[in-house]
């Protein structure tokens, strides 16, 4: 590259069907960011996107967990949407750092197996939806 950013007005990003995917371009200007269909990893650099407000993980049956290190580093992120992630057990503790996450809905990931004490550190949570995740354990205050 030449050192110019690639798509500098880009707010919207949707991927599908790209199994592969390892590393995305960094742009800045991005907000709204679905990965879709048969991702197996969260791409790696997913940290280094500053201006993104929300992520949109669907219908990845193979995917088993979420990157730990990189979600805490999406400051601006506002909403967070999981859906059909068949085989994702957990969700990283590195979420309790996400403390802008006003939305967080879970969908259709039968083998969550529990909600972390540290969902309390989401203060500015306003919406927690989860359905169809039969292995979840009840949150306890």
């Amino acid at each position: 590259m030449n050192g110019e950013e690639e798509f500098p007005s880009l707010v919207k990003l949707t991927i599908r069907r790209c199994p592969k995917l390892k590393s995305m371009p960094e742009i800045q200007s991005l907000q709204h960011l679905e990965l879709q269909n048969w991702l197996i990893i969260i791409p790696e650099d997913l940290h280094e996107l500053s201006s993104l407000e929300c992520l949109e993980i669907s219908e990845c049956p193979n995917l088993v967990a979420l990157p730990e290190a990189q979600l805490s580093n999406l400051s601006k992120l506002r909403s967070l949407y999981i859906l059909s992630c068949q085989k994702l057990s957990f969700l990283p503790e590195s979420l309790k750092y996400v403390t802008s996450l006003q939305t967080l809905e879970i969908h259709n990931c039968p083998d969550l197996k529990a909600l972390l004490g540290w969902i309390d550190n989401l203060s500015f949570l306003q919406s927690l939806v989860i359905s169809e995740c039969h292995g979840i354990k009840p949150l306890s205050r």
